[in-house]
């Protein structure tokens, strides 16, 4: 990732249980951190300008960017609840909290200050994959399970299930910015697109499967 408020910065991690910061016009390394554990992500989360850092031991490590500057593990909290890696996290539009989603099929709310767990949502069946909140307070998931699921960030709440039926959802963006109607579907196939904000009309038990085009065949 590229920090903004490090100037002409790359941080990357890596299985050798290090987080490192790069010069991006000399490829020159800055500063080194080392983890008792291995790093599985790095998410910046630009309103707070800090780093979040899941770990092969299941913890989360929120860490300042200017900690990773001075290459010191300093003024970082961490985060405990999940029982499997963590694979996908954000900051929320709140901006008070944060959302990860995680291989023991959990979503979990959390507050960036006191590092509280304040919901655990349990709706997939199967590893969840990736999380986004295209809209102020809708999560939307996708799983290993089959379905993409939207949730009320204030309740937990399932607003909506879709079921793709034939393969696994690995990763779900946003297409449009401004609208944030549409989604882009990652699967094991193909991606595809789904209008998403179009079905919140549905009942919480009435679930589609998708059928809009393939973006590509390859």
């Amino acid at each position: 990732i590229i920090p903004k408020t490090i100037s002409n910065s790359l941080i990357s991690l890596s299985i050798d249980f290090t987080v490192k910061l790069w010069d991006l016009s000399t490829g020159e390394l800055k500063n080194t951190l080392l983890f008792d554990a291995a790093p599985t992500k790095i998410s910046y989360f630009e309103n707070n300008d800090k780093i979040l850092i899941p770990k092969t031991d299941n913890s989360l490590y929120l860490v300042p960017c200017s900690s990773i500057q001075k290459g010191k593990l300093e003024g970082g909290e961490f985060y405990l609840g999940h029982s499997a890696w963590v694979v996908s996290s954000l900051e929320l539009s709140n901006k008070t909290q944060i959302a990860t989603a995680a291989r023991d099929f959990r979503i979990k709310i959390w507050d960036i200050e006191t590092t509280v767990c304040l919901m655990t949502i349990k709706d997939h069946l199967c590893r969840v994959n990736w999380i986004i909140e295209p809209i102020n307070d809708l999560l939307v998931s996708c799983s290993s399970d089959l379905t993409i699921k939207t949730f009320d960030v204030k309740t937990g709440e399932c607003k909506l299930s879709i079921e793709d039926g034939t393969e696994s959802v690995f990763e779900i963006q946003k297409i449009d910015k401004q609208t944030s109607e549409q989604i882009a579907i990652a699967s094991k196939k193909s991606p595809k697109l789904s209008n998403i904000m179009s079905n919140l009309n549905l009942s919480q038990n009435q679930s589609r499967t998708i059928t809009e085009p393939y973006h590509s065949e390859t």
